[in-house]
């Protein structure tokens, strides 16, 4: 959505926001939180409350909550929230992440009450703006279906993360790498709430639909895709050990650290 909105005076803004993204991908959280910082300060010479703007307190908040500085994430994140509104109204398509963002920091705070409330939000708002059958509100789904389960709301989880699947089913493009990455990420959520219900005939048919889009996902040759196989192989090494299949699930821990550092470098925090 962003993408398409650009000028040809920005060009010192996209050049901090690039590094700062590379920074974040390589998981060097530090590094990109000063790079997202110099990034804002770029984009507030088109204007302190721009599009741009939004963009990068919504980057810088998220940089923020993985390193644990939850007073800052918070602001950077309704700083963005308030941009987003007000450069593309109360209803604004990237109002949709921030809002999850939102609702995975107040998890990690142990707000449970308002991390709900703010994953239905964002489920809200991405199906009045995208519609039921598009993949950000399967997305959208699928968060509010992770939270539930990690709150230990299984009936519920269960039913938002079959739901999540059938709006990614309705997704047109099978191939397209942004619904392959969805898919198997839903598959391996529904596979890990099942192994903790010991439903384990059905944890083990999602796993495989999970390896099965993941490695499809992976033959791109994309580091995102590898790394999401490489999660979904650390599924399976917790499956096989809850099943006392402990040479396989260490067979698993060593494919999945393969494909991490292939994909991430040594580096990476993950």
């Amino acid at each position: 959505f962003l993408s398409t909105v650009s000028r040809a005076d920005d060009a010192p803004w996209r050049e901090a926001m690039a590094a700062a993204r590379s920074a974040a991908l390589a998981g060097n959280y530090l590094d990109a939180a000063q790079g997202y910082e110099n990034a804002l300060q770029q984009a507030e010479s088109f204007g302190k409350d721009n599009w741009r703007s939004a963009s990068m307190r919504h980057d810088l908040g998220e940089v923020f909550r993985r390193l644990g500085r939850y007073e800052e994430a918070e602001s950077e994140l309704n700083g963005a929230l308030r941009g987003y509104q007000l450069a593309f109204g109360a209803d604004s398509p990237p109002s949709v992440n921030t809002i999850k963002q939102l609702a995975l920091l107040y998890e990690a705070q142990g707000n449970e009450a308002d991390a709900e409330r703010y994953a239905h939000r964002a489920l809200a708002l991405a199906a009045k703006v995208f519609g039921d059958g598009d993949v950000r509100t399967a997305a959208a789904l699928g968060a509010l279906a992770g939270l539930q389960a990690r709150r230990g709301l299984r009936a519920q989880a269960e039913s938002s993360f079959r739901k999540a699947l059938d709006f990614a089913a309705l997704q047109a493009d099978a191939n397209d790498p942004v619904a392959i990455s969805l898919r198997t990420s839903l598959c391996r959520g529904i596979a890990t709430l099942y192994i903790e219900m010991a439903r384990f005939e059905d944890a083990q048919s999602w796993l495989d639909e999970a390896l099965s889009s993941g490695e499809k996902g992976a033959d791109s040759g994309g580091n995102i895709d590898h790394a999401d196989l490489a999660r979904t192989l650390l599924v399976k090494a917790f499956f096989e050990t809850q099943s006392g299949r402990m040479g396989q699930a260490l067979g698993s821990l060593e494919r999945a650290l393969a494909l991490q550092q292939s994909a991430l470098g040594l580096q990476h925090i993950e």
